[in-house]
């Protein structure tokens, strides 16, 4: 069988599977199959796919037919131009989330000024629930005498997040450690930025999210309670005693518990001023907080 009507009989099936982009999808598991890249296999439709790596391929369909996501059945996943190892054991790592990359070297700048490297500052930063370790390598690759304290309740996830860090070769600028939330972090107003991806949706709309995140991406790292507040809330509440004085706070949220968020926010405060920020959709996407001067 040539690649080409490979191709297409396996976009048709995947289409019907209800996958969204069934082409891209197609493709990327043809090139996968053949360790190859999809420009060489675009550029080579009338070659015959090889017998010997059918099975393999068809393998790989099927898993992708019963919607399981793309990251997993490849077992990477790109972030911050990292290719990160992922399993069923950790979330995959979004786009929007370079969002809050993005953020915290932004205003980490301002603590530099125009005049000195970012990368010169020896940061130390709090990361809560690191899942694949994403946030914690995209930051230490771009900060390169930081320090990230990364915890996550799963010790299956921080077994992924070890693998990273070490492929990526920042294992020794960061500290992992498997606790709830803030339990067994010293509080003692250390750190320059606390920053999480945290279970944020609330429990109803799990079951209104796409097959590949109610049935494969785990739960514990999804669920954020009947409002969505469930971590949030300890996360805001407690984060004043492991901030420095000019620290700052960035959480990843999504917009439905936005009202709920700022009304907890506006009984609670504690010195904070509070910002929400958008992702790339313009969807409320972080809350940001600062001490008031």
């Amino acid at each position: 069988m040539r690649v080409g009507e490979l191709l297409k009989q396996s976009e048709k099936k995947l289409h019907a599977a209800g996958v969204t982009t069934p082409y891209l999808d197609a493709l990327i598991l043809i090139a996968h199959s053949l360790n190859s890249s999809k420009a060489r296999i675009l550029s080579a439709l009338e070659n015959g796919f090889p017998e010997d790596k059918i099975s393999y391929f068809q393998k790989l369909l099927a898993r992708r037919e019963k919607r399981e996501p793309l990251a997993y059945i490849l077992g990477t996943k790109e972030f911050w131009s990292l290719d990160l190892h992922v399993t069923p054991d950790v979330l995959i790592p979004r786009p929007e989330t370079e969002i809050l990359v993005e953020t915290i070297l932004s205003r980490l700048k301002k603590f530099v000024g125009a005049n000195n490297h970012l990368g010169d500052r020896q940061s130390p930063l709090l990361e809560i629930g690191t899942g694949s370790g994403a946030i914690t390598i995209a930051l230490l690759n771009e900060l390169p005498n930081a320090h990230v304290t990364a915890t996550d309740i799963s010790e299956s996830a921080l077994t992924v997040a070890k693998k990273n860090a070490q492929i990526h070769q920042v294992q020794n600028r960061a500290t992992f450690i498997q606790t709830d939330l803030y339990h067994g972090i010293e509080a003692n107003h250390q750190f320059d930025v606390v920053c999480s991806n945290p279970p944020y949706l609330r429990t109803k709309d799990i079951e209104t999210a796409t097959n590949e995140v109610k049935i494969y991406e785990p739960h514990l790292a999804l669920d954020g309670g009947a409002d969505g507040l469930r971590y949030l809330k300890p996360l805001i509440q407690d984060v004043h005693n492991y901030l420095k004085k000019d620290g700052f706070f960035i959480f990843e949220i999504c917009p439905e518990i936005v009202p709920d968020l700022l009304s907890f926010c506006k009984s609670y405060e504690n010195g904070f001023q509070f910002e929400i920020l958008k992702d790339y959709y313009d969807h409320d996407r972080f809350i940001l907080g600062t001490l008031k001067a």
